[in-house]
């Protein structure tokens, strides 16, 4: 079953995921003028905007800039840390310069899923919250609740395994030794999540509007200390980076084709993971936002991708100057490497907490998502209460079961979420290219995020 799994996997990702974020991004590059570079100023100003305005929401509501928090919440999991150890150790250095390239092209796919789900978007029966996201894009946009279901269903699996087990998997072993041990360190995990959990989606995306900037704060200072100390490193560590995207020394032994294939692959699977562009798990954490404009929640989902290519290629850096590339050490022991050869002990206690707070706001943030996909499909009480008392429980086991079946579930069911998300947006695109105008408008009459340009719906 899991070899089943495992080359289903494979062959979804190579020939629908990866083509249809490529595509898809390509032609929403195209077609709305690279507004993922022109459109990333505004929509920062936008974020910090509603900032500003945060007094202003009611219980109900989140900001966008506590949304956006949610967003870099999920992105900024255990994985971004190890992750691009493996996309160093699998595709060399120059899988950093494809990362970059799939990260832009995903970014304008984020852009179209955020618009749509805002626009969308419906109440929850009688509570004042919404059902938004790629759920409301099939379910309300194209009508076709079947495929809603699934998506909601891929999005559970998702958030429990790559957003619950994984991140634990990651954090547990770095903390103790032994099954007793790690079952220690899980029910501890489980015992502090439990009361940000209690208060649901809009208490996640509020305390991780007040964590991730000086989590992600302290671990980009720390990276900056470490670059600072082998400064002349890093022009070579650039044109490395540079001369490997293409396998130039590789095609010079004859074997260029395979492993620029590698090269490829693997960053454009980085980040792709990384900022979670096509999974539509942004516009799932914007439902509540206060902004009545979709095209405001569009434009702010601009600026999490090009933070988190930021922390990646910082990271990169940091692990190919510190000479931990070199080492022969893979994935989390290779960061820990970088850091404690440049920070000595204290770069094992940063590489720790880092990795412990990243995978702390991941489980919160896939929670949220877990959370409105069942209350799609499972409205009430009682099963809410239903699944985060799984949801807690299953986290000790995360630092110790076999990891294996684990990744491969996550896979199925963030492969399922892309396919569906992507789906929507194409049946929707009509919708999304008519957006050009009311960037235009926004820019030129720089519009408060509380008043729409005009009626969307019509």
């Amino acid at each position: 079953m899991l070899y089943f799994i495992e080359q289903l996997n494979k062959l979804s990702t190579s020939f629908c995921v990866f083509p249809m974020i490529l595509l898809l991004g390509g032609f929403l590059t195209w077609k709305l003028r690279g507004l993922q570079f022109h459109g990333l100023k505004l929509g920062f100003n936008l974020m910090l905007q509603n900032k500003l305005d945060d007094s202003s929401s009611k219980a109900n509501e989140v900001s966008s800039y506590e949304a956006v928090a949610g967003i870099l919440a999920g992105n900024f999991g255990t994985g971004n840390i190890a992750g691009m150890a493996v996309a160093l150790a699998c595709g060399g250095p120059g899988a950093l310069v494809w990362v970059w390239l799939a990260a832009l092209l995903g970014a304008i796919v984020q852009y179209a899923g955020s618009y749509l789900g805002s626009k969308y978007r419906k109440p929850e029966g009688n509570t004042r919250e919404f059902i938004g996201g790629p759920i409301a894009c099939l379910a309300f946009g194209m009508r076709k609740k079947i495929l809603a279901g699934f998506f909601a269903l891929f999005t559970i699996m998702t958030a429990f395994c790559a957003g619950n087990c994984v991140q634990v998997s990651c954090i547990v072993p770095l903390c103790a030794e032994g099954t007793a041990g790690k079952l220690l360190v899980g029910i501890l995990l489980a015992l502090v999540v439990i009361p940000v959990l209690a208060g649901g989606n809009n208490r996640i995306l509020r305390f991780s509007a007040r964590v991730i900037p000086f989590i992600a704060g302290f671990y980009c200072i720390s990276c900056g200390i470490i670059l600072f100390q082998h400064a002349s490193a890093i022009l070579p560590a650039i044109k490395l980076i540079c001369s490997s995207a293409f396998g130039i020394k590789a095609g010079l032994a004859g074997i260029g084709g395979y492993t620029l294939s590698q090269v490829i692959s693997t960053g454009i699977n980085r980040a792709v993971m990384a900022t979670d562009c096509g999974s539509g798990m942004v516009s799932i954490l914007q439902a509540n936002t206060k902004s009545k404009n979709p095209v405001v929640d569009g434009l702010v989902t601009l600026v999490p991708p090009v933070i988190v290519m930021v922390v990646c290629s910082i990271t990169m850096l940091v692990l190919i100057v510190s000479g931990a590339y070199s080492s022969g050490a893979q994935g989390t022991l290779m960061v820990m490497s970088a850091f404690k050869n440049s920070l000595g002990s204290l770069g094992s206690v940063i590489v720790i907490l880092a990795m412990a707070l990243f995978g702390y706001t991941t489980i919160l943030t896939w929670f949220a998502c877990a959370e409105k996909s069942l209350q799609y499909m499972i409205p009430g009480r009682r099963a809410n209460l239903w699944l985060k008392a799984i949801y807690v429980l299953i986290i000790p086991l995360g630092g110790v079961i076999d990891m294996r079946m684990i990744w491969a579930l996550s896979d199925t069911g963030f492969s399922g979420m892309v396919i569906l998300n992507c789906i929507a947006l194409i049946a929707l695109l009509k919708d999304v290219l008519s957006t050009n105008r009311d960037v235009a408008l926004l820019k030129e009459r720089e519009c408060s995020v509380a008043d729409p340009v005009r009626n969307l719906d019509a």
